[in-house]
């Protein structure tokens, strides 16, 4: 970053804030709630951490009733999370800066921590959480604290513990809308005089809420047929005739949660808790297909291989949670290579399970603590899904992905009266997970050999062990200065293998890898990343500081849908990420407690950037260390507790995300060839462009939200609660291709909850309101048609719900 740069964002945070600590008046009143965090791997107030961190506590997460990450998110600023159900599962985005979920092979760039337990896979964004203590949003790198993989930010999960006295909570809700029913539960308390326990569980039921249009044409007779028919592109003896779920929602989900929590106290120094986290998930597979735009703007259209390309008659091209998603004649799924046990069905699904279990000791002595964290994370996917999103399945695929994870780490931390402590520690982490794809590409008809309907069936097995060890040491030069300086080295290996089960011979011909041989490659990295923090704290009220980071993200072995005789070691694995850059910020605590503002301004560089690139010759996504690329910005976040009932807050910033330097983009469909835009310069058939410069996908410039929660007696047994929320999001490309339909205007959205609690606390009964203005914007970003790779689809977030909650507290 330029000195002037640095100055100039350094500046704009303290003249936001000084101001005020010298005029601010003295106030009154209630004060505004203190968060506790653990983003050092110690427990300390947020407005003491000299970190980038938004920290979202346990009332905030309840107010709207979200459970679970990608809704979480939705109340941080320029937070995106999204679930998906293929390839890595699911989309983590952090000031712009994430990985795209297309390929399997690749981790997040924005790490996951729950409990202490450190996820890299996209599918931990389908987990329920629930009955929290807190979530943090450390944004920017984050290479000392956190494992691995950090390069971008990381999201901090902490669900309750054990309390103290007895407790217990159950919860109802129902929305009618998607026909949605919830129950929550939780009791808490000692069973003996050194061992607590809590265990809750949660259980949603949703009916749906995306029209599916598919419908039936008419033959010569009048009689109605479904359109695939009349094409007359299967045989008669398979013919297309079933459209489930033709007229009727989709989008259903069954979830159940739990998670028991054991805290053992044998003396006053020594602490165990143990957390086991299960949950299992069923939905009638991709809920969130449709189209937001297309070529042609009347409807999407599907361009099997070898097929001319047709449009479906029954989409209307938009992104408004109405779909027209077909299915496989039964007679076709029953020829899948791997259905011989029946698995499949005539309808799509996916089934999630997952368990976390995690053993955190600590052991406090006179002169600091002594701790180990044993974690071990599972989870099994499977999914059958039309991928094209239309009710002409000509893109179906199954995709199990099966994943199991093991960690330790172990830590040595000083608190020394001295003006030197230290902190010394030890992280392993080792995974196991296999990835399948067995699936449909085009109209190619039946094996005439073996007799199977699918195209393919590809397997990936991926397995690596990573150790660091990391340290830090704190200087307490005087009572207001602070200097941090810490480092974390780490090695990384990985080995890959993947093999065709099963071949169509049409793709064999045209260069599909052959059956039964493996692609092996490995991977190995080091990598060193320091960084420094200087921390001033002029009084108990103020914390400002600069921070020099690093951040790291492990090399490794891409996955692609479509294996073909192109790919070979050199060119099926991609190198390590890396991110460098400051940070400076200002924490201040103002009126007395009433006021809290946060600035924080950053400027990071990301070197080496793993990305995800959809490849249209070969209808798949390929993983590349392609470019390089900067964020930088201002964020802050206020909270104001004007009187004893009323509270304000507001947050907000700008953010300038871009490609620094980006040439062979894959061009997206279509795309006129004009030099220097999309042309071809190896001469190799195959057209790029060069996305130097431009704007990251899902990098909105600006984002912001205010809010307000009201509290108002209603004579000696009630209260009244009014919360609202308005939040703001700029436009922004939805893809990184380059293509101009995918992008996705400015718009605002609201939420509110209208309550009556008792004053005891005992019930709460309230009305929540998400998404009033009724805005349908992507999730997770647009992804190229599998049909047409410029038509656009993917998902649309839910529209406006209104939840009818009651709950009971003893």
């Amino acid at each position: 970053m330029q000195p002037k740069k640095m100055l100039g964002l350094s500046t704009l945070a303290l003249l936001v804030t000084f101001p005020l600590t010298t005029l601010a008046p003295k106030a009154h009143g209630a004060e505004i709630e203190e968060i506790i965090v653990t983003a050092r791997k110690r427990v300390e107030p947020l407005q003491d951490v000299p970190i980038a961190i938004q920290a979202l506590d346990a009332a905030k997460i309840e107010r709207y009733n979200a459970d679970n990450l990608s809704e979480i998110a939705d109340m941080a600023n320029n937070v995106e999370i999204s679930g998906g159900t293929n390839g890595a599962g699911g989309s983590f985005i952090i000031r712009g800066l994430g990985s795209n979920p297309g390929d399997s092979g690749i981790s997040a760039s924005v790490a996951t921590n729950i409990d202490g337990v450190q996820s890299e896979r996209g599918f931990i964004a389908r987990s329920a959480f629930f009955d929290l203590n807190s979530v943090q949003f450390l944004k920017g790198p984050q290479a000392l604290f956190f494992g691995k993989n950090s390069a971008a930010g990381v999201v901090g999960v902490e669900s309750a513990n054990p309390t103290e006295e007895f407790e217990t909570k159950v919860q109802v809700g129902y929305e009618p809308e998607a026909d949605e029913r919830i129950f929550e539960g939780m009791v808490s308390g000692p069973l003996t005089d050194t061992l607590g326990a809590r265990l809750a569980v949660r259980y949603t039921d949703i009916g749906g809420w995306i029209d599916n249009n598919a419908g039936f044409v008419e033959n010569s007779n009048g009689q109605a047929i479904p359109s695939m028919n009349v094409l007359g592109f299967w045989p008669a003896s398979e013919s297309y005739y079933d459209l489930p779920g033709a007229g009727k929602d989709i989008g259903a989900i069954t979830a159940l949660s739990g998670r028991l929590t054991l805290e053992w106290r044998p003396v006053d120094n020594f602490r165990a808790r143990a957390k086991f986290y299960v949950t299992d998930e069923e939905s009638d597979g991709l809920v969130a297909g449709e189209f937001a735009n297309c070529t042609d703007r009347s409807n999407p259209r599907v361009a099997p291989i070898a097929r001319p390309i047709l449009a479906d008659p029954f989409h209307d091209c938009k992104l408004d949670n109405k779909t027209s998603q077909g299915a496989l004649p039964p007679e076709v799924v029953a020829g899948w290579n791997n259905n011989q046990n029946g698995e499949l069905g005539d309808g799509f699904f996916s089934n999630y399970e997952a368990q976390i279990y995690t053993l955190d000791m600590e052991y406090t002595l006179e002169w600091g603590s002594l701790s180990s964290l044993t974690g071990w994370m599972a989870y099994d996917f499977d999914g059958w899904d039309n991928f094209g999103g239309l009710q002409y399945p000509f893109f179906v695929g199954f995709n199990p992905d099966d994943h199991e994870q093991f960690s330790q780490e172990l830590r040595v931390a000083t608190e020394l009266e001295s003006p030197f402590n230290y902190m010394l520690g030890f992280y392993y982490e080792s995974f196991d997970r296999r990835h399948e794809n067995s699936s449909k590409l085009g109209l190619f008809g039946r094996d005439p050999t073996r007799g199977f309907t699918n195209d393919q069936h590809v397997i990936q097995d991926t397995d690596g062990d990573s150790w660091s060890v990391f340290g830090q040491v704190i200087w307490d030069i005087s009572d207001q200065w602070e200097l941090a300086a810490g480092a974390r080295y780490l090695e990384d290996e990985k080995h890959g293998s993947q093999h065709h089960q099963y071949v169509h011979p049409f793709l064999l011909i045209i260069g599909w890898f052959p059956e039964g041989v493996d692609l092996d490659a490995d991977t190995s990295d080091t990598d060193f990343s320091p960084e420094v923090t200087l921390t001033w704290r002029p009084n108990d009220d103020i914390t400002v500081w600069g921070a020099w980071k690093n951040g790291y993200k492990a090399s490794g072995y891409s996955a692609p849908t479509v294996l073909t005789r192109t790919f070979g070691p050199e060119n099926i694995t991609f190198g390590e990420e890396d991110a460098h850059g400051f940070e400076v910020g200002v924490k201040s605590t103002l009126l007395d407690g009433r006021l809290r503002l946060n600035v924080t301004a950053y400027d990071y560089d990301f070197e080496d950037l793993q990305v995800s690139q959809f490849r249209p010759e070969t209808t798949t996504f390929v993983i590349g260390n392609a470019a390089s690329a900067y964020t930088r910005g201002i964020e802050f976040d206020a909270a104001f507790q004007a009187t004893d009932n009323l509270q304000l807050y507001a947050e907000g910033g700008f953010n300038k995300a871009k490609n620094d330097k980006y040439p062979n983009v894959a061009c997206y469909a279509f795309q006129p060839r004009v030099a220097g835009e999309c042309e071809d310069p190896d001469r190799d058939g195959r057209f790029f462009q060069d996305l130097s410069g431009q704007t990251l996908s899902n990098a909105p410039k600006f984002t912001g939200s205010l809010g307000f929660e009201w509290t108002q007696p209603l004579g000696d047994r009630w209260v009244g609660i009014l919360a609202g929320e308005g939040l703001y999001t700029d436009s922004y490309a939805t893809a990184g291709n380059g293509e101009p339909l995918a992008r996705q205007p400015s718009f605002w959205r609201l939420r509110a909850r209208v309550g009556l609690q008792s004053a005891d606390g005992k019930y709460d009964f309230a009305i929540i309101g998400n998404n009033l203005t009724d805005e349908i914007w992507p999730i997770g970003g647009a992804r190229p048609g599998a049909i047409t790779p410029s038509d656009q689809g993917g998902g649309g977030s839910r529209p406006r719900s209104y939840l009818f909650q009651a709950t009971y507290r003893l």
